[in-house]
């Protein structure tokens, strides 16, 4: 996670560090509304944020956000408006967290929860539609399905963060810009190999083709993206039938994932290089949605 926050927010990243470092030589910091958008405890340990990143899509809530020790909080709501929203397994909405070198393989969730008691709520309690801003408070027990440890998470906040509004298409697809020009796949597949999912979005007309490769236990989060076999989260363009475009660099931004249901979305981009060549291509504006068999 860190590799992608320094990419994108490398300046930012070193300014907040080097204010963070000169405050906690003097004293320990207690986080309000006015010096940090968003923050919680974590078994009662202080976590910050330092750049977060909030998306509304389709009126779904979601916030991810890192710590300068690299502890990922993120929150996925199904609805942004005003009001409470329980966190209990059956429905749609779920806090995650990662702890400082893990993978999303060793994440926390909130729908790991089968203890029947502690689910938590997430409280929606400001939402300026005018100028973007969103504000709330959150609690729950996350859980870890390969050892069932447990984190407590209390006291969360975040305050007037400002957030990215994308509409996107109900129907399942997978669509992107190429270079500046729209593209729609018309056909799309996916398949199952080795514990990663694959997923395919091909244009019948002129061959051009997307694929997107990640585990199959991806969480809700922002990844990086790389070449297929040497990434566990890799993207390729196929030009044509001949000419293949494995990912330089990239961003994968998982926006829901109901691993029971076998529904997944999410948001991408990407530049590539032909392999063997010269030619490159730019992929933005990425954006897939599916049932996966």
């Amino acid at each position: 996670m860190k590799t992608f926050f320094q990419k994108r927010f490398g300046f930012l990243f070193i300014g907040i560090l080097l204010v963070f470092a000169a405050c906690i030589k003097q004293e320990t910091i207690v986080p309000s509304s006015t010096d940090t958008e968003m923050f919680c405890k974590v078994d009662g340990e202080q976590w910050i944020s330092v750049v977060p990143l909030a998306f509304v899509t389709n009126n779904h809530l979601l916030i991810s956000a890192v710590s300068l020790d690299d502890e990922l909080v993120s929150l996925s709501i199904s609805d942004a408006t005003e009001g409470t929203y329980s966190l209990n397994p059956n429905l749609a909405n779920v806090i995650a967290y990662e702890e400082t070198g893990d993978d999303a393989t060793l994440a926390f969730a909130s729908n790991r929860n089968t203890s029947n008691t502690n689910y938590g709520t997430v409280v929606i309690t400001n939402h300026d539609l005018v100028n973007k801003t969103i504000s709330g408070t959150f609690e729950t027990e996350v859980h870890r399905s390969s050892d069932g440890a447990i984190r407590t998470i209390t006291e969360g906040s975040f305050n007037n963060l400002a957030y990215s509004e994308v509409f996107f298409p109900t129907a399942t697809q997978l669509s992107a810009t190429i270079d500046s020009t729209i593209f729609a796949a018309t056909v799309i597949s996916d398949s199952l190999a080795l514990g990663n999912l694959f997923v395919h979005g091909g244009d019948s007309i002129q061959n051009k083709i997307i694929e997107l490769s990640f585990p199959t236990t991806i969480a809700i989060g922002v990844y990086d993206l790389g070449s297929p076999g040497l990434s566990d989260y890799s993207a390729q363009y196929h030009l044509d039938s001949i000419t293949s475009m494995p990912a330089d660099s990239g961003q994968l931004l998982i926006t829901e994932h109901l691993i029971t249901d076998k529904y997944i979305k999410g948001i991408f981009n990407f530049d590539a290089t032909e392999s063997g060549g010269t030619q490159t291509a730019n992929i933005s504006n990425g954006f897939f949605e599916l049932t996966y068999e």
